[in-house]
């Protein structure tokens, strides 16, 4: 065997192998797409009870004062108030969106979720 056709040889298995490789790394991509698709399709979970109060003093606590409060239930709902006595109306019976780091926490989590799902995933293939 003349060294061009051991080179073809060599081209050709690499070329075999590429195509495994394109698509285990497909069928790795679509689990992964139907997976991410269960979890935004998911109802994202409410903080609050809708039938709990939502009190100044809670607020406060988990939003650390006003104008972060305002901030949160303005750009999740659209909400416009000029201090407490004039927020805490039009939210009532509003779930209390998640803070910054409540979401940060939850996409960590369904990152590591993800990451798992691929590596079981490249261990079966």
């Amino acid at each position: 065997m003349s060294k061009f056709s051991k080179l073809l040889d060599q081209l050709d298995a690499i070329d075999q192998q590429d195509t495994k490789n394109t698509a285990k790394l497909m069928g790795a991509t679509a689990v992964l797409y139907e997976r991410l698709q269960e979890i935004i399709n998911r109802k994202p979970p409410q903080f609050l009870d809708q039938e709990k109060k939502v009190s100044k003093e809670f607020l406060i606590k988990h939003f650390g004062n006003y104008r972060n409060t305002y901030s949160v239930y303005n750009k999740t709902y659209g909400i416009k108030a000029k201090g407490w006595d004039s927020l805490l109306p039009k939210i009532k019976g509003l779930p209390v969106p998640q803070s910054l780091e409540d979401r940060v926490k939850e996409l960590e989590t369904q990152v590591q979720h993800l990451a798992q799902i691929f590596g079981e995933f490249l261990e079966k293939n």
